[in-house]
């Protein structure tokens, strides 16, 4: 059995908690409360020296677990539908932020990027999560991990999420309630 860690007023919290309707109204409390250490803002911004100019765009493929459940894995066409309501690139450097970089670089190779700079990025989970965090503009996928990175994300234009999280394919929306009102749901 997992062990799980137990908050202050006694009561063990377990699960995905991407659903703003469990804590809309405590939005800038939890904000405040989940903000990445200055330690790895630091490190992250040696990294990557984005100015406030630079115009980012992330795209987060899944592929990982979610190749065994196939049904689960979004389609060429969603990236490529958030893609073309952006509309021009060529302002941008586009990260590419997976889990499983060989079906990522596949997958990604199909997609109509023009002559963007495209940037694959291999570094850690925080510097993947400062990235979407930090995105002008941001594709995610249905992962709870790019969820939270997006929804704590207050600089975006934009952000793209797959309206039907794990019904995609099947256009069924599942889990239901997880849609933020800031998100564009494609």
């Amino acid at each position: 059995m997992e062990q799980r860690q137990m908050i202050k007023a006694g009561k063990i919290m377990h699960g995905y908690y991407q659903s703003p309707d469990f804590f809309e109204h405590a939005k800038n409390i939890i904000k405040q409360n989940l903000s990445v250490k200055k330690k790895y803002i630091r490190s992250f911004e040696l990294k990557y020296p984005i100015s406030q100019t630079q115009q980012i765009l992330t795209i987060h493929i899944r592929g990982g677990d979610y190749k065994i459940q196939p049904q689960n894995l979004l389609p060429l066409h969603y990236y490529q539908t958030c893609l073309e309501i952006i509309k021009s690139l060529e302002n941008y450097s586009i990260y590419i932020i997976s889990d499983d970089f060989e079906y990522a670089s596949d997958f990604v190779s199909k997609l109509e990027l023009g002559s963007a700079r495209v940037v694959f990025s291999r570094q850690s989970l925080i510097d993947d999560f400062l990235l979407l965090k930090f995105a002008k503009i941001a594709i995610i996928s249905n992962s709870t991990f790019a969820w939270w990175a997006a929804y704590l994300n207050e600089t975006a234009k934009q952000i793209f999420a797959p309206k039907n999280w794990l019904g995609y394919n099947r256009k069924n929306e599942y889990p239901k309630g997880i849609m933020n009102v800031n998100f564009t749901w494609v």
